[in-house]
């Protein structure tokens, strides 16, 4: 028996939301199997993105800690950061207007942009803001149809 395989079972991943106030947890959430490698929090603090060791990025909501992205294999490795666009007119209007633009970068030489639509928008009502067990039929799965830089 190799004693360098890891024959324990994958263990979840959590992501918690803390009373500043008493200093004690007020809402934990599983984020799956996949290990975190990196965490950002929106400007305003609406939002907590995520990147995985196995490259998927991750989009919750702070204050109930729903999850409303989530792109699998976003990146071919591990990610290696994770930061929102500023909520400046000016970014807005790069982005599209979207609620938040979350930028993923990772060894693979990829620079990832993931847009979170405005809640109550067409493309929101089509997707929601819930977790997704099907792609959203708006959003194309082929890797070269993302919002990769090189």
């Amino acid at each position: 028996m190799n004693p360098l395989v890891n024959q324990k079972p994958p263990k979840s991943s959590y992501i918690c939301k803390w009373n500043t106030q008493t200093y004690k947890p007020e809402k934990m959430v599983s984020t799956g199997f996949e290990s975190l490698s990196t965490m950002a929090v929106s400007e305003e603090g609406h939002y907590v993105g995520l990147g995985t060791l196995t490259g998927s990025v991750d989009v919750y909501i702070a204050f109930s800690l729903q999850r409303v992205y989530h792109l699998s294999a976003a990146h071919n490795i591990f990610v290696t950061g994770v930061e929102f666009l500023k909520s400046s007119v000016a970014a807005q209007q790069l982005t599209g207007g979207n609620d938040a633009s979350l930028v993923s970068v990772s060894v693979d030489n990829h620079i990832v942009v993931h847009q979170i639509p405005k809640r109550g928008s067409e493309l929101q009502k089509h997707c929601g803001f819930r977790v997704h067990s099907q792609p959203c039929p708006h959003r194309s799965q082929n890797k070269e149809s993302r919002n990769v830089y090189k």
